[in-house]
């Protein structure tokens, strides 16, 4: 009896630890149950590169629930010393309203408009995302990493649901949900009948979440995805945890950000990129697997 009650205290004991140890670290993550589901363009308003509609599952997966802020950005910079490849290179580039033009004076802490500490970090490139995170997964003991983009379009659609957009399908409730280029905007495509209140980013958790607990997936900044870019992998991408091609030129942008127009901000709208935006960005996403108490 005395053993059996032992070893029901080294199992409740283990068990609390672990459900500690889950704890920690796990800030702002939010589980997603895997699943399969129809990816693509299923509202036919894409472009090619959006079809065919085809099958996808995924497993369970953890996900941030915003964007990497700038504060977060911020404290991986004050401790590695890290400059981004807009600081050592030529800047970032911008949409002057009639060309797309890069400014040498313009990276993450000076992207000449006003950003608080809980604004979505942006003029960061893909390989700055993944320094962050080698950076984020040495500090947390945590293997973070960028989301693939069928767990993206997966999630964005709260679980594979038919959705155009994020937490909703009504196009005209859309300021409600995401930082888009409408009445704020100073771009020729903007909306005029919608205003959610900002010209460039807003705080991350500023709109609604969809049903998972996500924010801004449509809208705000593009955030980059763990996949290169193939116009034509959808042709042949039937399968789990799909990672996207071997190789390319360009790595996925998703979600669309506070200058795109409502075509863009779409949950099948996958566009390729290869520069320094000031609006990209990233989130970060984790594997649910556990090997001795940690994440890897």
């Amino acid at each position: 009896m005395k053993k059996i009650i032992l070893s029901f205290l080294i199992v409740f004991l283990l068990t609390d630890i672990s459900v500690g140890e889950e704890k920690k670290g796990f800030e702002g993550m939010v589980f997603i149950k895997g699943g399969c589901f129809e990816m693509g363009d299923q509202f036919g308003e894409g472009d090619s590169d959006e079809k065919p509609v085809h099958g996808v599952c995924v497993d369970d997966f953890y996900m941030g629930e915003h964007e990497v802020t700038v504060g977060e950005f911020r404290e991986f910079v004050n401790e590695t010393a890290y400059k981004t490849e807009a600081e050592k290179g030529d800047g970032c580039f911008y949409w002057t309203g009639s060309q797309l033009k890069m400014f040498r004076s313009i990276y993450w802490d000076n992207p000449d408009f006003s950003q608080t500490e809980k604004n979505p970090v942006t003029c960061v490139s893909w390989n700055d995302a993944t320094e962050y995170i080698k950076w984020k997964k040495k500090k947390t003991g945590l293997n973070y990493r960028l989301p693939t983009e069928a767990e993206w379009e997966y999630a964005m659609r709260e679980g594979g649901k038919s959705r155009r957009f994020a937490g909703f399908s009504n196009e005209g409730d859309l300021f409600l949900y995401a930082n888009f280029c409408d009445v704020n905007c100073s771009f020729a495509w903007k909306t005029n009948d919608q205003n959610d209140g900002y010209q460039y980013t807003a705080a991350v958790k500023s709109y609604r979440p969809n049903s998972l607990g996500l924010y801004d997936m449509s809208g705000n900044v593009w955030e980059w995805v763990l996949d290169w870019y193939d116009k034509d992998y959808y042709n042949h991408s039937l399968g789990y945890n799909l990672t996207g091609p071997r190789s390319g030129k360009y790595r996925v942008l998703r979600g669309g950000s506070w200058s795109s127009r409502i075509l863009f901000v779409r949950a099948a709208f996958r566009p390729k990129w290869g520069q320094i935006g000031l609006d990209t960005g990233f989130r970060l996403a984790l594997d649910n697997k556990r090997k001795r108490g940690l994440w890897k």
